[in-house]
Parts: structure tokens; sequence; C-alpha cells
């Protein structure tokens, strides 16, 4: 937005129309922007653009990185991305490490510090699949370096469409959702969510049914 009246007619807009959260990634670079933040090192003056108009809260300025290598060898950046919580309509957190730091794409990423990156080849984040020879269970694997947990790793699989009457049921994860590939192969397309504590794999299993089900099953079936 630059420094000059177009910026602060945009700010003046979010504090208008009570903005909660404002990303961007033009030059990729991480920085976080809050009231807090620009009365420290500031002054109130320029701080108080950030609250809302009437108040009862503030607009957060939130720039994240690139997802891919911007320089070479030794850098404070890294690959990675942002992920962002909204709790019952409020931002719950969109910093992987505080004060303004992304989630790394590699393992080996030294968040808020300087990073190697000549070194980044491990995903962060890797989910593995075991399927049976018959094609019909298989083992999901999701392995977390991450310093914090993920509560909903989502992972896909297709598996083969089930006799009438079966459907598919997962152990150690949630199924939910599934629906019949319109392409070429035309199986059972699977998305199961997994709870992966920090710094550790979690595996869940999907296959048939114990038994048939005169009911859809919810979530559950094709």
């Amino acid at each position: 937005m630059g420094d000059g009246e177009g910026r602060l007619a945009i700010m003046k807009l979010m504090q208008d129309n009570r903005v909660a959260i404002e990303v961007s990634g033009h030059d990729h670079s991480d920085y976080v922007a809050t009231r807090a933040q620009e009365q420290q090192a500031l002054g109130t003056s320029f701080a108080d653009v950030f609250t809302w108009k009437g108040g009862g809260g503030e607009v957060k300025y939130v720039n994240t990185t690139s997802t891919q290598f911007q320089v070479e060898g030794n850098a404070e950046k890294y690959p990675g991305y942002r992920w962002i919580w909204i709790d019952n309509g409020q931002v719950a957190s969109f910093n992987y490490k505080d004060p303004k730091w992304s989630y790394p794409w590699y393992e080996g990423s030294n968040v808020g510090g300087i990073t190697d990156l000549d070194t980044l080849v491990t995903p962060a984040i890797r989910s593995v699949f075991l399927v049976a020879a018959d094609g019909a269970s298989a083992d999901l694997t999701v392995s977390n370096s991450l310093e914090v947990a993920l509560p909903e790793a989502s992972v896909e699989i297709e598996m083969p469409v089930l006799p009438k009457g079966y459907y598919y049921a997962v152990e150690n994860g949630t199924l939910v959702e599934a629906y019949r590939d319109t392409g070429q192969s035309g199986g059972v397309v699977c998305r199961v969510v997994i709870a992966v504590p920090p710094r550790s794999s979690q595996t869940a299993t999907i296959r048939k049914s114990s038994g048939a089900d005169g009911r859809f099953p919810a979530n559950n079936g094709v």
C-alpha cells in the first residue's frame, strides 16, 4: 500500500468497517502490525489507526513469507505459509511463533533465527499411505516435525467402490467426506482428518465396515 495517502485511506476503511485482520504477501516477508506493537515502536498517534471506529476491537495487519525459496544460503527468511484460526468469529491465531513468524514448509527451519536454506529438503509435514494388497484398506500416517500440534491434519486417498450396503470406516481419525471420482478411475475419494501432536507421527486406518447398513451413513459412504 506504500507510505502515502492511499495507505492511510485503506487503513481508515478497515477501521470504519471493523475489519479484524488484513493478510498480505506482496514482498513475502514475515511482518505483523497490531496496535500494541505500533504503540511500542512508533508511538500512540500512529497506533490509533488500528482501533475500530466506535471501539470494541482492532485491525491486525499480517504479512506472510513466500512458499518458495527467495534467497540461497544463510537467511532469516524461509519458505512457509500462514495458518489463520478463526474461533467464533474472532481471530484466535495467525503466527507459528510470536511475534510474527509463519509456519515453515521444511523440517530444520530455524524459525526466528538464521537458517541454512541449502539444507532444507524434508517437508515439515509428511503423509505416507500403506495400502493393503486387496486395496480395500489402508494405513494413513502423518508425520509432524513442527513444535505445535496439528489438530486437523487432512489427507485424501482414493479407495475402491464397496458393495451395496457397505461403507468405509476410520480408526484413530475422522472420515469427514467421501465422494465418487467422476474421472476415469471412478473410485471413492475419502478425506480423513487426523490429530497429530507436536514432533510426532499418527496413523489412522481406513477399511470396509464390519457389516452392511441399510441406512446411508452420513459422511461415511457413497
